[in-house]
């Protein structure tokens, strides 16, 4: 399969471009070459390409290289980026040498139409199997082009394909196999893997929002059939006396590796009954369930206590609003008649951790961090006594200054979206680059609200 492109010159008058066939089924490494080629430009891993209005540029990624952080734009790796699954939804992207000095021009490309199989004139009409240069505009002296009959010889006695399984080569890989006449593999099957090299601050951001709203709307519209699980047992009703342990030991090995997942464990052994103990042993940690329980509100709370209080009892539909944040950190257990309890072990390691004040300090944190939450979300940066100001509107919080800060301290990691930086708080994805200091000198003398 081929693309039918068009490389137009920026910032050149008259215009100056090259109509060409691309292939597809290749990496994004593999396409720069052949466009170096094509363009021709120098042979480099130094290239970039730009797609303006997904706010997303490809490159080579080097070993140990620091990529530069970037509010707009996200950062993905040329070598395990399918051409694919760009080109065939995107209408156009910017091609580069990337470098301080721009000692090369850079070029817009246009997707035109995709096209299976050419029969291009080869002398005996077989399908065209390598790259071509189909016309050009240009000057007949140009500073940077010469004979376009020249770039296709190269590119039908060097970048010819070849069918073979999928990889993925890096720019070096793909030049020396050229080189060596070995030409370019592609593959139909091949997809694109594990390429985000650094995500924008913006993008952070925005899916910060969204999750927020998300959680919103599904906190109004929770039902209690969304709730229901298929963990079973006989169906007779017990005293509670049921484990965690019992629980997840009914759980298959996927729903192990989700319940895993949504606490930010990873387990590491094969077989279920070691993932269940694994997931266990980390859940009735004291330090874990104390940080896991701040995802609960003070309502939420209260239920979960409330069912610690009972045994195997049958929750009505508008009771389970309060106990699925529960629920979800596999806290409670759900049969198959529909009734529920709070596992016995839970409710001990619970006891333990409230007979030290848990539900105080999971109040005043558990505020904070909807605070830092809607701070990061209105200003990025500010001062920390802006935090303390927001703070301290919830009647019962602490009015000291002083105390608030080593209760700052005190949230678990993960949990605060931002830092201290001397006497200002700045949301994590900002501080790379101080990208928060271009950020703090756009918001000017505008009174924070």
């Amino acid at each position: 399969m081929f693309i039918q492109v068009k490389a137009i010159r920026k910032t050149c008058k008259p215009p100056r471009w090259r109509r060409a066939y691309l292939p597809m089924h290749i990496t994004f490494s593999q396409l720069a070459y052949i466009l170096e080629v094509l363009l021709e430009l120098p042979q480099t891993d130094q290239f970039e390409f730009e797609f303006y209005q997904e706010k997303d540029r490809l490159i080579e990624s080097q070993e140990n290289e620091r990529i530069s952080n970037s509010y707009e734009y996200s950062y993905w790796s040329a070598r395990n980026s399918c051409v694919d699954d760009w080109l065939m939804s995107k209408t156009w992207f910017t091609f580069r040498i990337r470098g301080k000095e721009k000692l090369y021009p850079e070029y817009r490309v246009e997707s035109e139409k995709l096209l299976d199989k050419i029969r291009f004139n080869t002398g005996n009409q077989e399908a065209l199997s390598y790259p071509v240069m189909l016309k050009e505009v240009s000057v007949k002296e140009d500073a940077y082009w010469s004979d376009g009959t020249k770039v296709n010889e190269i590119l039908r006695d060097f970048c010819f394909l070849k069918k073979m399984k999928p990889t993925y080569p890096s720019f070096s890989e793909v030049s020396a196999q050229i080189h060596d006449k070995q030409g370019i593999g592609v593959s139909s099957k091949i997809k694109s893997r594990d390429n985000l090299l650094k995500r924008s601050s913006q993008s952070i951001l925005e899916e910060l929002g969204k999750t927020l709203r998300k959680l919103a709307s599904q906190k109004q519209n929770m039902t209690a059939a969304d709730l229901f699980s298929t963990f079973s047992d006989d169906g007779q009703i017990r005293s509670n006396k049921t484990t965690l342990l019992d629980m997840l030991s009914s759980y298959t090995k996927a729903d192990l590796m989700d319940a895993a997942k949504d606490t930010g464990f990873r387990l590491t052994g094969s077989t279920k009954p070691k993932m269940a103990s694994e997931l266990t042993s980390y859940l009735l940690n004291p330090d874990v369930m104390s940080t896991l329980l701040l995802d609960l509100t003070e309502q939420e709370m209260d239920a979960f206590e409330a069912a610690i209080g009972k045994k195997r009892f049958l929750p009505a539909e508008e009771d389970w609003n309060d106990l699925a944040a529960a629920y979800n950190l596999n806290y409670i257990a759900e049969y198959s008649d529909d009734t529920a309890e709070v596992p016995s072990d839970v409710a001990m390691v619970y006891e333990l951790i409230c007979n030290k004040g848990y539900r105080d300090y999971h109040a005043d944190v558990r505020w904070l961090i909807e605070c830092l939450i809607v701070f990061s979300l209105l200003y990025v940066v500010g001062p920390v006594r802006l935090l303390f100001r927001m703070y301290s509107q919830r009647k019962g919080s602490l009015t000291d200054y002083q105390e608030f800060l080593k209760l700052l301290k005190k949230i678990p990691q993960g949990r605060n979206p931002c830092q201290v930086i001397e006497n200002k708080l700045v949301v994590n994805e900002a501080l790379e680059d101080q990208i928060y200091l271009a950020i703090e000198a756009r918001q000017r003398d505008v009174p924070y609200y």
